[in-house]
C-alpha cells in the first residue's frame, strides 16, 4: 500500500464524518426550531411556555437541567420548578463529602453562626460559592429534597474539610 492510498482513505473518512456531523447539527437545529418557546423570568417565571414546561415536566420522573456556566440562572430556575413540582431528588455538581458538610451546617447552625462560617469557608463550596446557589441549597433542604452530590472532590475544598475538626 502506498501513501496515496492512505491519504485517499483518510480524506474519505474525514469527509464522511463531516457530513454526519453536519446532519446531526441540522437535526438538532430543526428540533430546536420546532420545540422552541420562551417565557418571562426573574424571581418568578410566567407565560405559556412556562406552563407548557411545567406540564411536560409533571408527566415524567426525570428532568435534566443545564445552563451556560457563570450565568447563575440555574438556582432561580430550579427553585421555581421546585415550587411547581413535587421533586424528590436533586443531583448536583458537588462532591458527596462537601455536600454532607454543607447540609450539616445549614441544618445545625443559627443564621449568625452560619453566616460567620460561610464567610470563612466559602471558597470550598465549589458551585455553591455564590449567594443564590447557596440560597437554593438552603431552599431545597428546607423543602426536604434529597440532594445527591455526584462530583469529584474540588481542589479548593481542603480548607472546608479541615474546618470540621
Amino acid at each position: 500500500m502506498n501513501l496515496r492510498y492512505y491519504k485517499a482513505v483518510l480524506l474519505s473518512i474525514t469527509f464522511t464524518v463531516c457530513q454526519l456531523h453536519a446532519q446531526v447539527l441540522s437535526n438538532i437545529d430543526s428540533l430546536v426550531a420546532i420545540n422552541m418557546s420562551t417565557f418571562k423570568g426573574g424571581s418568578e417565571f410566567e407565560g405559556e411556555a412556562w406552563k407548557k414546561m411545567i406540564a411536560r415536566a409533571s408527566s415524567t420522573n426525570y428532568v435534566l437541567i443545564g445552563e451556560d456556566h457563570f450565568f447563575s440562572e440555574l438556582p432561580l430556575f430550579t427553585q421555581a420548578l421546585m415550587k411547581n413540582l413535587d421533586i424528590d431528588n436533586y443531583i448536583c455538581e458537588l462532591d458527596p463529602w462537601t455536600l454532607s458538610i454543607l447540609q450539616n451546617k445549614i441544618n445545625t447552625l443559627s443564621s449568625a453562626q452560619l453566616d460567620n462560617w460561610i464567610a470563612i469557608n466559602y471558597n470550598g463550596f465549589s458551585f455553591f460559592q455564590k449567594k443564590n446557589e447557596f440560597e437554593f441549597l438552603r431552599f431545597a433542604l428546607k423543602n426536604k429534597v434529597n440532594i445527591i452530590g455526584a462530583e469529584q472532590i474540588c481542589l479548593t475544598s481542603t480548607q472546608l474539610y479541615f474546618s470540621i475538626w
